[in-house]
């Protein structure tokens, strides 16, 4: 992003800090300076020269994790924004780290804590099953443990952009229609 070095982003949010970088993207803590809110922002890898028929996938994903319920371990999407060419995914900030990081660093040693975390994450799956959801990247870094000890599933579709088969119209149009993405400059999808 251009503007990284000066830390403030969409003239609203101000970079506050790198959370972390994969394989699918770079995220950070961004606040709205104007309402002191939190977020973790994404911005992913490659989007920006992928084919239309990928974004529109990715668009289709992101619009699939706004509309989930909210849920004590889904991390909530709230809106995405486009600025300069780059997609910006605007999610629930989760403060403590990924269940990754509590592995590695040997934080989650006693079974009483191992099964508290499973269940919270099988809470959150379920949850999105029941919406007919399924997470397509389940994994040890797309679960969030919250400093108060919560488990919060985070990235729904978004670890790869896959290329959508040839589509027709009438399918292409459903996607726009579903996704209701505008491809405009510094256009938003949000939840609501």
């Amino acid at each position: 992003m251009n503007q990284e070095k000066t830390g403030i982003l969409l003239d609203d949010y101000k970079i506050e800090n790198l959370l972390g970088t994969g394989s699918s993207g770079v995220v950070y803590k961004v606040r709205h300076m104007k309402l002191d809110t939190l977020f973790a922002v994404k911005a992913p890898y490659g989007l920006r020269a992928s084919t239309q028929r990928a974004k529109r996938l990715f668009f289709r994903e992101i619009r699939t994790w706004i509309d989930l319920p909210q849920h004590p371990n889904i991390t909530t999407c709230h809106f995405v924004k486009t600025w300069q060419g780059k997609i910006l995914v605007f999610a629930e900030l989760v403060e403590g780290g990924s269940l990754t990081d509590l592995v590695e660093n040997r934080k989650l040693l006693n079974i009483k804590d191992v099964l508290d975390v499973a269940i919270q994450f099988a809470w959150g799956l379920h949850a999105a099953h029941s919406q007919k959801v399924v997470h397509k990247d389940v994994k040890p870094a797309n679960l969030l443990i919250s400093n108060e000890n919560v488990a919060k599933i985070t990235d729904f579709g978004l670890a790869r952009v896959h290329e959508l088969p040839q589509e027709s119209n009438a399918e292409t149009d459903q996607i726009r229609e579903k996704a209701k993405v505008k491809s405009v400059n510094d256009s938003t999808i949000s939840s609501g």
